[in-house]
C-alpha cells in the first residue's frame, strides 16, 4: 500500500504553501485459512434442522515507512524531518457455530435457534521507532503546487538522523456472544373472511468483550539509553552487542544512534506512485535486533529503566458483560382480500455490567506510574416496551394504502457507559491535557415511527407510491469530542461526579451524553413506473422509471 499527504501553510488569509510532504509505503504478507462445516438434516414432522460451524484465521505481517519532506515550520514539532518506521504482526481467529431447526409440533409451526461466537485478535509484535534530522532541509521556497519539488531540498544525512522515540505496544481484543431464540406460531381461520396467525417467543443475547493494551516507550532524545541490563535471574550486568549490527556503534561509546546504523551500505529507497522518492528504508532485521538488545535496559544501580510503561493507554481497556432477554406476541389479522391488520408488542430488558479504568489525580509528563491507573466497576439495566401496528387496505382494485406505527430503540455503543475516567497528557510533551469520560447513566434511546404508503396502480398510467414518514427519537446519544474548557463546569453540567483536578489549567474534555431534545426526521417520497407495453416495436420494451423526494431533519447538539 502506498500513499501520500499534503499539509498546508498560510503566511496570511490570501497567501498559503505547502509545509510538508509525507510518504507512506505499507509492505505485508498476509495469510488466511479456515474450515467450514454445513449439515442439515429432515425430521420426521417434516421439519428440518442445519447445523453449521466455521472458523477462520488471518495473519498479517507488515511494516510501515514513513518520511516527509517539510518547508517552513512542517515535519516534527519543531519543523524536522521525521522518519517513522513500524514493524508489526497481528492474528486474528473466529469461529461461528448455530443450530436452527423449523419443525412441527401439536400443530404449532416452532422455529428456533442456538448460536455461538467467538472473535480474538491479539498482536503478538508491535514496534515503533521515530527518527529525526535536526537540520534535515536545506532553504526551500514555498511553493504552492508540485510538493515533490521539496524532494531536491532534504539533505539525507542519515547519521544526524537519530533516535528520538521508540514505541512497543500489545493489545488483546475478545469478544464472545451467545444467543438462543424460540418462536411458535399458530394459523387459525373463521369462514370465509377471517383468517390468522397469532405468534409469539423470546430470544436472549449474552455478549462478553475485552479489550487490554499496552504501550511502552523511551524518550530516546532525552538521553535515556542505559549502558546495563537486567538478566531473567534479577542481575544487572553490561550490554553485549558481540555480533551485532550495532557493535562498532557501541564500540564508539553509545547514547545517541543514528539511522545509519539501521540501513544497508546502499540504503534502499522506494519510489511511491513510481514518482516520489521514499529514502530510506530500513533494513527489518535491525529494527527488531534494538528492541531485543535494549527493552531491558537500566542503568548499573538498576535506578533508572530504559523503557517506560505508559499507563495511559489504558484508558480503552475493558471488560463488559452484555446480557438482553426480550418477548413479544404479535397477531396477523386477515379480513378477507381488502384489510390486513399486524399488531404486536415487544418487551426488551437488558442487563450490562462494565469494568473500566479511572484515574483519582491527574498526571502531567512522564514517566507516569503504573498506579495512577485503576479499575473500577459499574451496571446498567433497563427494561422497555416496543409496540407496533401495520395495516394494509385496499379500498379500490386501483389503490393500496398501508399505515404503520411502531417504537423501535438504538443503543449506545458500549464503551460510551464505562465507568472512565483518565486524566492526564500523553508522553509528547507539546499536547494538551485529556480527559475521557464515560457516562454510565447514559440512556438507550427510543424512536417513535409513523409512516403511510398509498400506491396506484393502472395499465394506463403504471405504478405511482407515494410514502410519507415521521420519527422522533428521544435520548439519542452523542460524543462530545475535545472540548476544550477549564475547570469543573461541564463535568458538572453532564451530571460527571469525578472531578478533574486541574484547577486552571485548560484541558480538552470528551464524554458521551444524550441529546437534550428529541431528534425528529420527516419526509416525503413519489415514485413512479410506467411501462410502454401499449406502443410498438421497439417502444414497448422501454420501462420510465423516476421519484423525488424531500427529507428533513433536527438534532440537538452540545
Amino acid at each position: 500500500n502506498e500513499r501520500i499527504n499534503v499539509d498546508y501553510g498560510q503566511q496570511d488569509l490570501l497567501n498559503y504553501f505547502i509545509d510538508d510532504f509525507l510518504l507512506e509505503f505499507t509492505d505485508e504478507t498476509r495469510k488466511r485459512d479456515g474450515l467450514s462445516v454445513l449439515l442439515d438434516l429432515n425430521t420426521p414432522d417434516d421439519g428440518s434442522i442445519r447445523i453449521s460451524g466455521v472458523y477462520g484465521r488471518t495473519k498479517r505481517d507488515f511494516i510501515t515507512y514513513i518520511r516527509d519532506y517539510p518547508s517552513n515550520g512542517g515535519g516534527d514539532e519543531d519543523g524536522h524531518p521525521s522518519y517513522n518506521y513500524r514493524d508489526r504482526e497481528l492474528e486474528i481467529q473466529t469461529f461461528n457455530g448455530s443450530m436452527r431447526g423449523d419443525n412441527n409440533l401439536l400443530g404449532f409451526s416452532v422455529n428456533w435457534s442456538l448460536s455461538f461466537a467467538e472473535s480474538q485478535s491479539f498482536y503478538p509484535f508491535d514496534y515503533q521507532m521515530i527518527f529525526v534530522e535536526p537540520s534535515g532541509m536545506n532553504p526551500s521556497p514555498m511553493v504552492q503546487s508540485k510538493p515533490e519539488q521539496l524532494i531536491d531540498y532534504a539533505v539525507n544525512d542519515f547519521a544526524l538522523a537519530s533516535l528520538k522515540w521508540q514505541y512497543y505496544r500489545s493489545q488483546d481484543n475478545y469478544d464472545k456472544e451467545r444467543t438462543g431464540a424460540l418462536n411458535v406460531a399458530k394459523k387459525y381461520f373463521y369462514g370465509e373472511m377471517i383468517s390468522g396467525e397469532l405468534k409469539a417467543g423470546g430470544k436472549f443475547r449474552v455478549k462478553e468483550r475485552s479489550n487490554a493494551r499496552r504501550e511502552d516507550l523511551t524518550p530516546y532524545y532525552l538521553g535515556r539509553w542505559q549502558t546495563h541490563e537486567r538478566m531473567p535471574d534479577g542481575s544487572i550486568r553490561p550490554k553485549d552487542f558481540t555480533g551485532t549490527a550495532f557493535e562498532e556503534w557501541l564500540e564508539s561509546g553509545g547514547g545517541f544512534i543514528g539511522l545509519n546504523y539501521f540501513l544497508a551500505p546502499k540504503a534502499d529507497k522506494r519510489n511511491i506512485y513510481g514518482s516520489y522518492s521514499l529514502n530510506p528504508m530500513l533494513i527489518r532485521d535491525h529494527l527488531r535486533q534494538w528492541w531485543s538488545l535494549n527493552k531491558n535496559g537500566m542503568n548499573a544501580s538498576g535506578t533508572q529503566l530504559e523503557v517506560w510503561v505508559n499507563p495511559l493507554i489504558r484508558y480503552d481497556d475493558h471488560f463488559v458483560t452484555e446480557r438482553i432477554l426480550s418477548t413479544y406476541v404479535m397477531n396477523t389479522l386477515n379480513f378477507g382480500q381488502a384489510l390486513t391488520v399486524i399488531a404486536g408488542v415487544r418487551i426488551e430488558n437488558e442487563v450490562n455490567d462494565y469494568q473500566s479504568t479511572f484515574m483519582p489525580k491527574p498526571v502531567a509528563g512522564f514517566p507516569v506510574s503504573a498506579a495512577s491507573i485503576s479499575d473500577t466497576t459499574s451496571s446498567y439495566h433497563q427494561s422497555v416496551v416496543l409496540p407496533n401496528i401495520n395495516i394494509a387496505f385496499k379500498p379500490f382494485d386501483f389503490m393500496n394504502l398501508r399505515l404503520a406505527a411502531y417504537k423501535a430503540i438504538g443503543r449506545p455503543d458500549f464503551n460510551m457507559r464505562l465507568n472512565r475516567f483518565i486524566a492526564g497528557r500523553p508522553a509528547e510533551s507539546t499536547t494538551q491535557h485529556q480527559i475521557y469520560v464515560g457516562n454510565p447513566s447514559l440512556k438507550t434511546s427510543q424512536a417513535w415511527n409513523f409512516e403511510i404508503n398509498p400506491t396506484f396502480h393502472h395499465g394506463s398510467f403504471g405504478l405511482i407510491s407515494v410514502s410519507g414518514y415521521y420519527k422522533e427519537i428521544r435520548d439519542m446519544y452523542h460524543m462530545l469530542n475535545n472540548f476544550n474548557t477549564v475547570g469543573d463546569e461541564y463535568l458538572d453540567y453532564f451530571g460527571i461526579t469525578w472531578r478533574s483536578q486541574l484547577g486552571g489549567t485548560a484541558f480538552n474534555l470528551t464524554l458521551p451524553y444524550n441529546s437534550p431534545r428529541p431528534t425528529k426526521v420527516w419526509g416525503v417520497e413519489f415514485e413512479h413506473q410506467m411501462n410502454f407495453h401499449f406502443l410498438p416495436q421497439p417502444l414497448n420494451n422501454f420501462v420510465l422509471t423516476y421519484n423525488a423526494s424531500a427529507v428533513r431533519s433536527e438534532t440537538w447538539l452540545y
